[in-house]
């Protein structure tokens, strides 16, 4: 019998050995029965990882189902060590084949290696932008937290945010499928209340970043109580995302329904913004407005937090999307343009809603002379001595502009002393 065993494996080597000559210098229609055949005898021989690299030079060239299957079955036989190398040839077709052939290849590899398994998933993803691996990836990584030891499971929820952070080259449908499981993953599961909130903000926002609001929000409408328990200790920043679509809902039904739901949880956290009893356009305004008055009220005080400040902003720039009066919104747009560059020191920001200002009413001397202002402050903040004379020259120019564009005295002289100043003091020798 040993006798035999030993011709019987000569004869295959001598097999192996014509097959990989020939392989290179094969005609197309043969190559692939070549690899075919050159796997086979590798397999049969025991050497595993022999019979892989076969299965994936057949596979390369024919890329059909059948070729993954025999270089899954393949790769279920070789050591942990040689899967991960494997593993990196293997990413290469993520473009290719269907879900069940990689929800199969990345079972076998799970069963051995899981973490490897998951970060092979989430590499195929960013390959090819698409959600089944993402999808794969949240499967197996929630599968490691319900079998795994708790040393292990800090770094399994790290391994978890880095899979949905990573969510964005998709389509926003499929986006939001992915994050509405890991939001129900994160509640039952990972339970873990800051990576809820955070992708319970992630998932609104990208709820809201959709054309058709009226159905969002009858959507929200309906589903409250569940986006509640997502944003349960942070019941304020769905109030304050919710906020900003309520002037762009057309139905008025729809938006009473979404109403009464945010005054009920406003009621719920002492938040009072809702206690008014408001349906329309023109309530929505008034209540807009107490709440920038109590915000203004607040912000008075030159140590008041930024979160005031910015909630304030974010009031500001509401009302003037909702307004339909270019002096109101002119009003609204000077305050705003005043908070970004004085108190939140975002000069640049200002200068674009003093633009936008401008652009509403062209002739408005306040507007002119507060754009002035902002870029002398751009200007005086810009530390690289070329920018800086180039934001110089453009203050410059701005202030020139007001000097012969308006005849009211006053304003002349204030431009012409600014032009003498900068001309003076900024662009000399330039």
């Amino acid at each position: 019998m040993m006798f035999f065993k030993k011709i019987n494996d000569r004869r295959r080597e001598n097999r192996i050995t014509k097959i990989e000559r020939r392989i290179s210098k094969s005609r197309e229609e043969e190559k692939g029965r070549l690899l075919y055949e050159l796997w086979n005898l590798k397999r049969g021989k025991g050497d595993n990882e022999g019979a892989m690299k076969a299965a994936l030079e057949r596979l390369a060239f024919l890329k059909d189902p059948e070729s993954f299957e025999d270089l899954i079955s393949t790769f279920e036989k070789i050591d942990g060590s040689s899967k991960n190398s494997f593993a990196r040839e293997i990413e290469k077709f993520a473009c290719e084949f269907d879900r069940g052939l990689w929800e199969e290849f990345i079972s076998v590899f799970f069963e051995d290696q899981p973490e490897a398994a998951i970060k092979f998933a989430l590499s195929c993803y960013r390959i090819s932008s698409k959600a089944l691996f993402a999808e794969i990836a949240l499967k197996k990584l929630e599968n490691a937290v319900y079998n795994e030891e708790p040393d292990r499971l800090v770094r399994l929820r790290e391994m978890y945010i880095s899979a949905i952070s990573e969510v964005g080259e998709i389509s926003r449908v499929e986006q939001l499928r992915l994050l509405e499981r890991a939001l129900d993953s994160s509640k039952s599961l990972i339970q873990d209340e800051q990576l809820l909130s955070n992708l319970a903000v992630k998932y609104i926002d990208l709820m809201l970043s959709g054309e058709d609001l009226d159905g969002i929000a009858k959507k929200l409408s309906g589903s409250f109580d569940r986006f509640v328990v997502y944003f349960k200790g942070n019941e304020v920043t769905l109030l304050d995302k919710l906020d900003l679509i309520l002037p762009k809902i057309e139905e008025e039904e729809i938006k009473r329904a979404l109403i009464e739901k945010l005054r009920i949880l406003g009621q719920s956290i002492s938040d009072k913004r809702y206690d008014s009893d408001f349906s329309g356009e023109s309530d929505y305004l008034e209540f807009l407005k107490k709440s920038i008055a109590n915000y203004e009220f607040k912000a008075r005080k030159r140590d008041s937090g930024e979160e005031i400040l910015r909630k304030l902003a974010s009031d500001y720039e509401r009302i003037i999307d909702s307004l339909e009066s270019p002096e109101e919104k002119l009003l609204y747009i000077r305050k705003l343009g005043a908070l970004l560059r004085d108190r939140l020191e975002e000069p640049y920001k200002a200068l674009e809603v003093f633009e936008e200002g401008l652009r509403l009413k062209a002739d408005d001397i306040s507007l002119w002379l507060v754009k002035g202002m902002t870029l002398e402050k751009i200007a005086r903040n810009e530390s690289d001595p070329v920018k800086a004379s180039i934001c110089w020259k453009r203050t410059y120019n701005h202030y020139h502009a007001i000097a012969e564009t308006f005849e009211e005295q006053e304003v002349k002289l204030t431009a012409i002393e600014k032009c003498a100043t900068i001309q003076a003091e900024r662009l000399t020798g330039v």
